[in-house]
């Protein structure tokens, strides 16, 4: 789901996301490590969207629809979860994480600093989700991905127990075997 896009706008905003807030997150975690924090964040925002879908689910099928929990979704479950937005996330917030302080020029005018835009992202996402606003799955989705961003910047080296093949391809090359001599007797 987080390669397809709605259209040329929604592409195009996550693009912008990445390009902005990647190269903080790529800079101090190197190009494997932020598509492995990319990826992950993109299957948890699915993980958080689908959870938040089943229990509302459960929810309508034992109440019958008379009590409704702010933050559950009840949505039909074939409505697809489509874009990257919950990795773009992810990235966001593992940059607040790592540069707190770096401000962003909000519209281009308006100096703000880089935890200070996470949090009013989180901030909508949380109302949109709680008050089941027309985009509440996406947000559910944006959500676990800010929180799977946020905990991966925190302890980045979980990235190399959980995929530690990325030792054989971090730009570093592994020492060739030497070629053993036969041996010789006097």
């Amino acid at each position: 789901y987080g390669l397809l896009h709605v259209n040329c706008t929604h592409l195009l905003f996550n693009m912008f996301g990445l390009w902005v807030f990647g190269a903080i997150v790529e800079q101090t975690f190197g190009r494997l490590r932020f598509l492995a924090l990319f990826t992950l964040s993109v299957v948890v925002g699915a993980l958080l969207y689908f959870l938040l879908n089943i229990a509302g689910l459960a929810l309508l099928g034992v109440t019958g629809g008379e009590f409704i929990v702010p933050g559950l979704l009840f949505n039909n479950p074939y409505l697809p979860l489509i874009g990257a937005s919950a990795g773009v996330y992810g990235v966001i917030l593992a940059a607040a994480w790592l540069r707190p302080d770096e401000e962003i020029l909000l519209f281009y005018l308006f100096p703000v600093p880089l935890r200070y835009f996470a949090l009013a992202l989180i901030g909508i996402a949380v109302l949109t989700l709680l008050q089941n606003g027309q985009n509440a799955g996406g947000e559910a989705a944006h959500l676990g991905g800010a929180i799977a961003g946020w905990w991966i910047a925190q302890r980045p080296h979980l990235l190399d127990d959980f995929f530690p093949f990325f030792h054989r391809f971090d730009g570093r090359r592994a020492p060739r075997p030497q070629k053993q001599r036969a041996a010789t007797s006097d």
